[in-house]
C-alpha cells in the first residue's frame, strides 16, 4: 500500500513536532560527578575554619596559661616572703619587733654614785687617765648614774610583715632616794643636749612628750598623734631623752605593738637586760659626800670649800 507522500510529511512533521516538544520539556540532569565535587569543596572549607578555630583555641589557651602563672607565681611569692615567714615567727613566739641597739653615754654629763670612792683601787685609778675599758668597767661596777638628765638611743627592728608602734612609755621599777655618795663633773659637762622626744620621770605617769621647750606642750603626749610602722627588716631610731628631780628610778621602756591582729609589749632595756638607771640632783652641794672634777684626763678630788655642784633649785655654780 503506498503512502502519501503529503501525508506522509505531515507525520513527520508531527513526529518532528513531538521530538522537539520532548526535547524540551526534558530537564538536563547533571553529571553524577557534580555532587561529589561540591561535598568535597565543603569538606575542604569545613577543614580550613576548624584549623583556624582549633589554632586559635591553643593560642588562646597559652596565653591564659602565661597569665595564669604569672598572676600565680605573683601571689605564691608574696605568700611566702610576707606570710610564710610570719606564721613561722608566731609559731617560734618571736617578737613582732626586735631592740637593735640601745646607746647611753652615762659620763656625758653629771654622774653620781650611791657611796663614796674609798678603795685604794678605785682612787689610784681616777688619780690617773684610765684607758676605755677600765673606765666603763669602774661606772658599771659601781652603778654610776646620770644626774637630772640622761638620754638613750634605741634601735627598733621590724620582725613582721606590718607591725605598728602605737604607744611608748617609761615604766618605774624602782623608786629610791638621790644618790649622795660621789659626784663626778667632766670638764667638757655644760648643758646635756635636749632630745625632742623626752620623758619627765617625777610625773605620776611619766609619758613621752614633744619637748620643745615650752611649758604648754608638757602635757600633749607624742603618741597620741603619731604611730610607728615597721615592716620586716625596716629600722626606726628613737632618741629619748629622760628627766629626774626629785628621786632616784630604775625604769625600762615599754613599747606597745599592734601585729598578727593582736596588741603585744616590747621592752627596751641597757645593754645586758638592764633597767636604765637616773638620780635626781642634791638640793645642795653639800649634799654629796664627795666632788670630782676632771682634770686632763684624771678625776681629782675638790676641797669641799670650792665645791661647784647643779643642784635641783640652782642649776648653774
Amino acid at each position: 500500500m503506498t503512502q502519501d507522500p503529503a501525508a506522509r510529511d505531515r507525520g513527520d512533521a508531527v513526529s518532528g513536532a513531538d521530538g522537539d516538544v520532548a526535547a524540551a520539556r526534558t530537564p538536563e540532569v547533571p553529571g553524577p560527578a557534580s555532587a561529589p565535587a561540591r561535598d568535597a569543596d565543603a569538606s575542604g572549607e569545613g577543614e580550613t575554619q576548624a584549623s583556624k578555630r582549633t589554632a586559635l583555641k591553643a593560642w588562646g589557651g597559652g596565653v591564659a596559661a602565661v597569665v595564669i602563672g604569672g598572676v600565680a607565681t605573683a601571689l605564691f611569692t608574696g605568700w611566702f616572703q610576707n606570710d610564710v615567714p610570719d606564721v613561722v615567727d608566731r609559731a617560734t613566739g618571736k617578737p613582732p619587733i626586735k631592740v637593735a641597739n640601745v646607746t647611753i653615754s652615762v659620763d656625758e654629763g653629771p654622774f653620781a654614785l650611791r657611796n663614796a670612792v674609798s678603795t685604794q683601787r678605785d682612787r689610784a685609778m681616777l688619780a690617773e687617765p684610765a684607758a676605755s675599758e677600765q673606765w666603763q668597767d669602774f661606772l658599771q661596777r659601781r652603778r654610776a648614774e646620770p644626774v637630772g638628765q640622761m638620754n638613750v638611743v634605741a634601735v627598733l627592728e621590724g620582725w613582721r610583715s606590718k607591725a605598728r608602734v602605737i604607744d611608748m612609755r617609761p615604766r618605774i621599777l624602782r623608786k629610791q632616794p638621790r644618790l649622795s655618795g660621789a659626784y663626778f663633773l667632766p670638764a667638757t659637762a655644760g648643758e646635756v643636749s635636749t632630745i625632742p622626744l623626752a620623758a619627765n620621770l617625777d610625773r605620776r605617769n611619766p609619758v613621752f612628750v614633744m619637748d620643745k621647750g615650752k611649758a604648754k606642750e608638757e602635757s600633749r603626749a607624742y603618741f597620741r598623734s603619731h604611730q610607728i610602722d615597721l615592716v620586716r627588716g625596716e629600722q626606726t631610731t628613737l632618741a629619748m631623752s629622760f628627766t629626774a628631780r626629785t628621786a632616784a628610778y630604775e625604769f625600762d621602756v615599754l613599747v606597745n605593738v599592734i601585729a598578727d591582729g593582736k596588741s603585744k609589749e616590747v621592752v627596751i632595756r641597757s645593754s645586758g637586760g638592764k633597767p636604765f638607771r637616773i638620780t635626781g640632783p642634791q638640793d645642795r652641794p653639800r649634799g654629796y659626800t664627795q666632788v670630782f672634777n676632771e682634770s686632763e684626763g684624771a678625776w681629782v678630788q675638790a676641797p669641799p670649800g670650792s665645791w661647784c655642784v647643779p643642784s635641783a633649785t640652782n642649776q648653774k655654780c
